[in-house]
């Protein structure tokens, strides 16, 4: 088993107008593409790097100009298609191999471009998001974080970014941090997380309360259990970061610690529901807490609910 370590630049349309819809849906064309071949130790053992002429937008954008530094004289002169160097890179690749990224918007446009171009998608091998992994055994903030800022964070070289090779090289070395075959083993087990995490920062209260001070006492927003010892938690005076965002932290018994945000949303009635998320404390949310602790002193929202 090889593991393919890869990113991508693409080039936009200018608008939804200008999209490409037909035979397929592309919000993205790529035109550079970079990666690395790791082996199953995952040490570096191959490079990968090829730019792509454009086919269906031919003029690049702005704001992926800013980014790149490359202007539309430079990518309509690049000499191979999107047909040829995918050919190219499936070559490379070899037959048992997966995906590593960072985040999951690559995948998604190299499919794009796979199905436009008339190459079966089938291609695309099991994925993992590098992502999901490092917050799990690193920062556990349950957030997404920007490559570049992980790469300062772990001490690696920096390279210029939105170059696919050189991103690419930088998401290898954080493989290099990570325990990457406990991180595999277990990735199903972090989707599923993943998954109930985005469910629950949808899911407001379904019973509507006539205030922020009647809701933020409802059992269903007040009380959570702990994960460590599985002990009812109830939440204490909460904070205001703003009149629509209360914020709470709770110490439990056995020592683990809880940051609690509380979005609030009016209804047309005018009454209230409310949406709780419990997150570990870090310094992250520790430093928003106490940000907000400083506001509601200065008088700037209300101080406490």
């Amino acid at each position: 088993m090889k593991y393919i370590v890869f990113d991508l630049e693409w080039n936009m349309p200018f608008s939804a107008q200008n999209m490409v819809k037909e035979p397929s849906m592309l919000r993205g064309e790529i035109f550079e593409i970079g990666a690395i071949k790791l082996d199953k130790d995952f040490k570096i053992e191959d490079k990968f790097k090829a730019n792509i002429k454009p086919t269906y937008y031919k003029k690049m954008h702005y704001a992926v100009a800013k980014l790149t530094k490359i202007k539309t004289s430079e990518l309509n002169s690049y000499p191979k298609t999107f047909k040829q160097v995918f050919s190219d890179f499936k070559k490379w690749c070899g037959d048992d191999f997966a995906f590593i990224t960072w985040g999951n918007d690559d995948i998604l446009v190299l499919e794009e471009n796979i199905v436009i171009h008339g190459f079966d998608k089938d291609f695309i091998p099991e994925c993992y998001d590098l992502q999901l992994i490092f917050d799990n055994q690193i920062t556990k903030e349950n957030r997404q974080h920007s490559l570049s800022s992980v790469i300062k964070l772990l001490g690696e070289p920096e390279f210029d970014a939105h170059d696919a090779l050189n991103d690419a090289i930088s998401t290898a070395f954080v493989c290099h941090h990570l325990d990457m075959k406990n991180g595999i083993s277990t990735y199903s087990e972090l989707i599923t997380k993943k998954e109930e995490k985005q469910k629950a920062k949808n899911e407001f209260t379904k019973k509507s309360y006539k205030s922020a001070y009647f809701l933020l006492k409802a059992k269903e927003i007040r009380s959570f259990t702990c994960e460590s010892c599985k002990k009812q938690l109830n939440c204490g005076k909460f904070i205001s970061k703003s009149r629509s965002q209360k914020l709470c932290i709770v110490e439990c018994s056995c020592g683990k610690k809880y940051f609690i945000r509380v979005r609030i949303k009016r209804n047309e009635d005018k009454t209230l529901r409310g949406n709780r998320m419990v997150y570990d404390l870090n310094e992250t949310n520790l430093q928003c807490y106490n940000n907000a602790l400083e506001k509601s002193k200065e008088g700037s929202v209300p101080a406490t609910v």
